[in-house]
């Protein structure tokens, strides 16, 4: 679609506010689609973008942003953008779809905004998401955010499982360091968890052999990371 098929927006005099609505949605969804900067700008600085409505699949502006990369920053700059706001089916968040395909940057704002950690439909969490990106930044923030390693997702893969999974070897050695220093902890005596369901998920992991630890880092290792 060209921004000279885009119509303007009617008059709200023109209208009932129902209209008006639908007209704006219909609108603020084209422009989101083109991925029009200046008139993306307009609509936030005018106010009358709809910023946290969702399109039929359940997408706001801003999760469509975090895959496809455009209009990120300019949608993060509205204090009205929500980004915990959408209704998709799966239950995908902008936080899921950033921890996949966006930079440690753009997710450390989603977290400094609130984002809430997790999990869609299949169970995955931002660090089985982060687990897939070429960006181990990503692993490392979310690990500071407290984002349980040994959450396992709906085949009982956890964080370490995905990234193995996707033959990111650089990922699966964050993650493989982070496991080896819980267990360092864990042996000091000190409580590397919450308690609960991570403390239960995790006893299978840390009672692995160090040896077996250090097979796996030398295959992760070896594994170039897998574009998917």
């Amino acid at each position: 679609m060209s921004l000279s098929a885009l119509q303007p927006m009617p008059s709200r005099s023109d209208l009932n506010d129902e209209e008006a609505e639908a007209a704006a949605l219909k609108r603020w969804l084209a422009l989101v689609k083109v991925g029009s900067h200046a008139d993306v700008q307009a609509a936030l600085r005018d106010g009358w973008a709809p910023v946290n409505a969702t399109d039929s699949a359940g997408f706001t502006a801003l999760m469509r942003s975090c895959v496809s990369g455009k209009l990120l920053e300019l949608l993060l700059s509205s204090p009205r953008c929500d980004v915990n706001a959408g209704a998709s089916t799966d239950q995908t968040t902008a936080l899921l779809l950033a921890s996949r395909h966006r930079s440690a940057r753009i997710v450390h704002t989603l977290l400094r905004r609130n984002a809430l950690l997790s999990r869609d439909t299949s169970g995955s969490t931002a660090l089985h998401k982060a687990a897939a990106n070429s960006d181990t930044a990503v692993l490392k923030l979310l690990l500071q955010a407290r984002a349980q390693p040994y959450a396992r997702d709906n085949q009982g893969r956890c964080a370490l499982g995905a990234a193995l999974l996707h033959g990111n070897g650089s990922a699966a050695l964050v993650l493989l360091a982070e496991r080896k220093e819980r267990r360092s902890l864990l042996q000091l005596g000190a409580s590397a968890t919450d308690g609960g369901v991570e403390e239960e998920e995790g006893a299978t992991l840390e009672s692995l052999p160090e040896e077996t630890l250090d097979l796996i880092v030398s295959l992760a290792s070896d594994r170039r990371v897998a574009k998917v």
